[in-house]
């Protein structure tokens, strides 16, 4: 099963929280966010922008990397 690309990377960004033993308030306050901002990016139903998730994760020190490739 493949996942729609937002939704791999808010797993991603769960993962990442959960391996840190961060809860939703220190991306929050690393990124001067309000909660409900937070909750947004986390919400696999909200389409949040990339900018948003990117931050996110830079946030917990990881960088999003994209790549393309072409069925052989």
């Amino acid at each position: 099963m493949t996942l729609p690309t937002l939704t791999a990377v808010q797993v991603l960004l769960h993962q990442g929280m959960r391996a840190q033993g961060v809860g939703k308030a220190e991306p929050a306050r690393r990124l001067g966010w309000h909660m409900p901002q937070v909750d947004r990016v986390l919400d696999i139903n909200h389409h949040s922008r990339s900018d948003q998730m990117d931050a996110a994760l830079r946030a917990l020190g990881c960088r999003l990397t994209v790549e393309v490739t072409n069925p052989a």
